[in-house]
């Protein structure tokens, strides 16, 4: 998991993405695990979403 945690937190450096965009960058397109990082994320304060789309703050 801090692999799929560091690749999301790259792929949200690029700019605001939904959970899905996120998903498709993996093998097996983890939407579930995609959205429990996100939601740690944000706990962390490292993460908000506006309408879906999230970016780091």
């Amino acid at each position: 998991m801090p692999d799929q945690v560091e690749a999301v937190r790259r792929l949200l450096a690029i700019g605001p993405q939904t959970p899905e965009a996120l998903a498709s960058h993996f093998k097996r397109k983890p939407t579930k695990s995609i959205t429990q990082v996100l939601a740690a994320l944000q706990i962390l304060g490292q993460a908000t979403t506006d309408n879906d789309h999230w970016r780091l703050t």
